[in-house]
């Protein structure tokens, strides 16, 4: 049954003068139904409309039936975030700043519910200062997120811990779906008994062995939710680019322009360059791939683009923000192929202070793609064997390192921080076992860039 907008409008506003003459005193269904006068098919109307105007934020449910007007001063609809330590934290939808709840007064709220919380005496909404704190009052809404945990099996009952720690309690769950004790399950809420102490789920999804490290991957994917596949108009449109549009481009295909990035790097998104002009000064060119050509504001791929964010990068798999025909392909400056990039031209004066800058849309064309290793062995005088890296490959390298060196001893002099904290590389064997852990050194090489 729908309401009609007559019903709608008709009802509506009675309904909210009901709520608010009734003030801080809750009104039932039955209540605000009798006082319209309404019977049959009109009640079932009525009890759709309150739902209507729940969702909307006019009014607040406290009870499967009562109701409350939603501007209510100390009554907040928003969505639960649950720390490890079993507090939480309550995101008001109107974009206010979070409410404080303790462990004891969250109720039966999971994360990213929509709840509704009653805000504490001592820190009314309108008045600043301290954080605000509150209790849960009533669950609005439960979130349809699915989870990934472990099925347990106690005696003739399964039930699954998840593995995110914001979660104390198990799941219940009734049809193991084939999954045997210590899989990992991907579990959806299904219902939270008054008689019960622990929620109900059901499993939608079978992993596989929690001792099965090749699976470590799938599950954080699905922990996450993370998109591994492209929608297909998004796939459409990258398939459809091309990079012929090249007229109102500057040409730097004549520059000596290289790369360099991790060993296992599969999309090269910046290069390098180093020059005189006329008058001996040294003139850096920092190119980037120009993405922003071919994904266009308000398309396919620039939808999913922010819907995605960014790449994420797991131990054994990316997961790009775009499709590989760009992340690889278009928007990557291999070497020996044209590419469209955006270009910073920076000449500096000798004492390395930067004292002329030009922007530009280029077209250019990388020479060489170094790793960091490659580029580190060059510069401490082991370059590789002869052919590999050339005269003037090796003299660019050089003079870009000595520039990097002598912007990085101005900036210190100048009291900068270094922020140089320790990052390591988790390195993954064929049988998706750790191999080895290495820390990646903050050397020359990486000083380059």
């Amino acid at each position: 049954m729908n309401i009609s907008n007559k019903f709608r409008s008709h009802y509506h506003d009675p309904i909210l003068a009901l709520l608010r003459q009734a003030g801080r005193r809750p009104l039932s269904e039955a209540h605000i139904a009798a006082q319209l006068k309404l019977r049959g098919g009109a009640r079932k109307r009525l009890r759709l409309l309150l739902n209507s105007m729940l969702q909307e934020g006019a009014i607040q449910r406290l009870a499967p039936a009562a109701y409350m007007l939603g501007t209510a001063a100390d009554l907040i609809s928003g969505t639960v975030e649950i720390l490890r330590s079993g507090d939480g934290f309550i995101a008001p939808l109107n974009g206010d700043p979070d409410i404080f709840v303790p462990r004891d007064k969250l109720g039966r709220a999971l994360p990213q519910d929509r709840v509704l919380v009653q805000l504490d005496q001592r820190a009314p909404s309108a008045a600043p200062g301290p954080r605000r704190s509150g209790r849960v009052m009533r669950i609005l809404e439960r979130t349809p997120k699915a989870l990934v945990g472990t099925l347990q099996r106690g005696g003739r009952h399964y039930y699954v811990v998840p593995l995110n720690p914001a979660y104390p309690q198990y799941f219940c769950v009734r049809d193991p779906l084939n999954a045997r004790p210590n899989d990992r399950v991907v579990i959806q809420f299904a219902a939270w008994p008054q008689q019960r102490l622990q929620p109900e789920a059901k499993i939608i999804e079978v992993i596989g062995p929690a001792t099965k490290p090749s699976l470590d991957t799938l599950a954080i994917i699905k922990q996450y939710d993370l998109p591994t596949k492209f929608p297909p108009a998004a796939l459409r449109e990258a398939a459809a680019l091309s990079a012929a549009s090249v007229d109102e481009r500057r040409d730097l295909r004549a520059l000596f322009t290289f790369t360099i990035d991790p060993a296992t790097a599969r999309d090269f998104d910046d290069a390098l360059s180093l020059e005189q002009d006329a008058q001996g000064r040294r003139v850096l060119g920092v190119h980037i791939a120009d993405v922003a050509h071919f994904v266009r504001a308000g398309g396919a791929l620039d939808a999913e683009a922010r819907q995605r964010g960014n790449s994420v990068y797991l131990p054994d798999k990316v997961l790009p923000m775009l499709p590989e025909e760009l992340s690889n392909g278009l928007c990557s400056l291999r070497p020996q192929e044209d590419r469209l990039a955006f270009s910073v031209l920076i000449t500096f004066d000798g004492q390395g202070l930067p004292v002329h800058t030009e922007f530009c849309r280029s077209l250019i064309r990388s020479r060489l793609r170094l790793t960091y290793a490659q580029a580190l062995a060059a510069l401490q005088g082991d370059p590789p064997p002869d052919g590999q890296l050339s005269a003037q490959a090796l003299s660019s390298l050089r003079q870009v390192h000595r520039l990097a060196q002598q912007l990085r001893q101005r900036r210190f002099a100048q009291h900068a921080l270094d922020l140089d904290m320790p990052e390591y590389e988790v390195i993954v064997g064929r049988d998706s076992m750790i191999g080895d852990i290495r820390q990646v050194m903050n050397d020359i090489s990486h000083q380059l860039i």
